[in-house]
């Protein structure tokens, strides 16, 4: 399970192991087929940089060297020339 969140300063990322196991044999179906697991979790080191400033300033460094964005219009989808 992996869990997100924009808000926290640090480990805005979370990776959670979890799972669940099943069961056909006979002598444990009764008892419980499904088996939870829950394990260690982990929050991989990020860069702390805003998504949005790096947006903006790969905008501004297009308009300024004339470059075509990353994310141009023709990505938007239906849009042609």
């Amino acid at each position: 399970m992996i869990t997100y969140d924009d808000l926290e300063p640090s480990e805005k990322v979370k990776i959670y192991d979890k799972g669940v196991s099943f069961t056909d044999d006979p002598e444990q179906i009764y008892q419980m087929r499904v088996g939870y697991r829950t394990g260690d979790m982990c929050a991989p080191r990020l860069d702390p940089t805003e998504a949005l400033r790096v947006a903006g300033e790969h905008f501004v460094d297009c308009i300024v060297h004339g470059r075509t964005p990353e994310t141009g219009g023709r990505l938007a989808g239906g849009w042609s020339r």
